[in-house]
């Protein structure tokens, strides 16, 4: 368990806590660990999870990749919802917290309805929301969150965790690069694996080793196209980064950029993955 953000600890020996919260960090794991931590210096015990007092929303926990309007406001009775949780008074204490996890992967819809209830949470009550990608967040929902950064991990203990998760070096320095420690060892094995093939057929096809551009074939393990469209976005990402940190040729790596942030885009609107990959296959190959 890491430390209570400072900030959090500050606030609460104060008397002085905002209403909502929102915990910054690289990796989702640590923001969850993060927020469960400041939920039991809340509630004044050892462990949050399970308290009576504490309601989870984990999009994880809930088999879906961001949390949906139905999880803010009451929409299906099989569903809960925040708008449920809020309509009980604490039961063990004077205090009640409610944790919503990756808010920067909920949709427009579900952070709109968060808007009311994060200016004004019923008293007592207290909103701890999780993201990585701040920019993901509206605008409006922002403004409404005390915003607190989780200090880093140290870089000893990330590369102690990837040599006991038996990550090759040469494959944990490409991930460490590319899209951070953190969120590299919250990968499954296989996704990581996949990655890191594919960053190195990039690699070749930057030192032209590789003509059939073979980083741009369809991503392995993607049962539907949503799966499909997320492993394709993290592949991407990945390859900005590569690409402009290795591509020796300027003008090809700006170009190229410009490409996959065109990509990403497509991406967000549900562009099929397969004729993405088709067109910019193209593109690479002549």
């Amino acid at each position: 368990m890491i430390e209570t953000p400072t900030g959090f600890a500050r606030a609460l020996a104060a008397d002085t806590l905002a209403d909502a919260w929102l915990l910054l960090a690289p990796g989702r794991e640590r923001c969850r660990r993060g927020a469960l931590d400041c939920a039991a210096a809340l509630l004044g015990v050892r462990e949050a999870r399970g308290h009576p007092d504490c309601a989870i929303f984990d999009p994880v926990e809930l088999g879906v990749t961001g949390l949906r309007v139905e999880h803010v406001t009451r929409r299906k009775d099989e569903i809960a919802c925040v708008e449920d949780a809020l309509r009980y008074k604490p039961l063990a204490g004077a205090r009640r917290a409610v944790l919503l996890f990756d808010a920067d992967r909920m949709t427009s819809d579900a952070q709109s309805a968060l808007l009311k209830t994060a200016e004004e949470p019923p008293t007592g009550t207290f909103l701890i929301l999780t993201a990585c990608d701040l920019g993901a967040l509206l605008p409006a929902l922002r403004s409404r969150l005390r915003a607190l950064r989780l200090p880093p991990e140290p870089e000893s203990s990330l590369d102690q965790r990837a040599a006991e998760a038996a990550i090759p070096d040469e494959h944990w320095s490409l991930l460490k690069n590319t899209i951070g420690a953190e969120t590299a060892l919250e990968l499954l094995s296989e996704d990581r694996m996949e990655l890191c093939a594919r960053l190195l057929q990039l690699r070749e096809w930057l030192h032209g080793r590789d003509p059939s551009a073979e980083w741009l074939e369809a991503p392995e393990g993607a049962s539907n196209s949503a799966e499909a469209r997320a492993l394709l976005s993290r592949r991407f990402q990945a390859a900005l980064s590569l690409l402009l940190r290795e591509d020796a040729d300027l003008a090809r790596a700006d170009r190229w950029a410009e490409r996959l942030h065109e990509a990403l885009a497509d991406l967000e609107v549900n562009v099929s993955p397969g004729l993405l990959l088709s067109e910019l296959r193209d593109a690479a190959t002549h």
